[in-house]
This record gives C-alpha cells, sequence and structure tokens, in this order.
C-alpha cells in the first residue's frame, strides 16, 4: 500500500486543498496510481517557476467543481502522452495548478520501493527539469 493519494482522492478533495493552501498548511505534493504522476502546486509556485511563459496554459481558471469532474480524464490524456498544466481556483481567481510530469515510460521505471519522500523529491526534480528543457528550447 502506499500513502500517495490517488487521482479519486485529490478530486475528492479540491476545495479543501485550496483552503489548506490559502492557510499555508499544504505544500505542493504529487498524486497518482500508486506512483506519483502528477503534482499539484499552488499558482505562485507555479509564476514562481516561471511556467505561464514555459508552457501552454489554458485562458480558463476552472472551479474545483469541473476540475473535479475532468480531472480523471486529464490525467488519463497525460498518461497517454498528451498532457499540460491545468490552473484552477475559485471565482476565477487562479490559486493553484495541476502539472502532469511523468511520462508513460518515467511510471513504468518507477520504483515502487522508494519512500514517498523519495518519489516526491524525483517529481520535483523532473518539474525543473522540465522548465528548464522548456526554456531551453524557446532560446
Amino acid at each position: 500500500m502506499t500513502d500517495l493519494p490517488s487521482v479519486a482522492d485529490v478530486r475528492a478533495d479540491l476545495s479543501a486543498i485550496l483552503t489548506r493552501f490559502r492557510a499555508g498548511q499544504t505544500r505542493a505534493f504529487s498524486f497518482g496510481a500508486g506512483v506519483p504522476e502528477a503534482v499539484v502546486l499552488t499558482y505562485d509556485e507555479f509564476e514562481d517557476l516561471g511556467g505561464e511563459s514555459k508552457f501552454v496554459v489554458g485562458a480558463e481558471v476552472l472551479e474545483p467543481g469541473r476540475l473535479a469532474g475532468e480531472l480523471a480524464a486529464v490525467v488519463a490524456a497525460a498518461r497517454a502522452g498528451d498532457g499540460a498544466p491545468v490552473v484552477w481556483g475559485e471565482s476565477g481567481v487562479p490559486e493553484a495548478v495541476h502539472v502532469v510530469i511523468l511520462s508513460a515510460r518515467a511510471i513504468a521505471d518507477a520504483d515502487a520501493s522508494k519512500t514517498r519522500q523519495q518519489r516526491e523529491e524525483r517529481i520535483f526534480f523532473d518539474i525543473l527539469k522540465s522548465f528548464r528543457s522548456v526554456t531551453k528550447a524557446k532560446s
């Protein structure tokens, strides 16, 4: 068993995640089907990493209820190699970002015997690597 939140766990908890982000009670975290497949981070963290300038992000800020209905499809599309950051929040205010960062090959190669901290460190390293590679490609 893993203590990594599943897609269903995150989908059921989106409004509470925003509440915890606002109160500073939750930091960015990964989730997925037994292995880290995606990360949720605050919009401020995404901006600090230069996300808007490095990735194509939709103009719409999804409400938690709408994202809950679409999250499984968003992750499934990402597993197939067609993932993009999804900005979400309440009342049209960007507060959080869902970023899929592992390709299907990386998921298959993930070592489930590693601790959650080790897996999350890999996730964050992959995010930084993704941001850097996009920056280099745009140069």
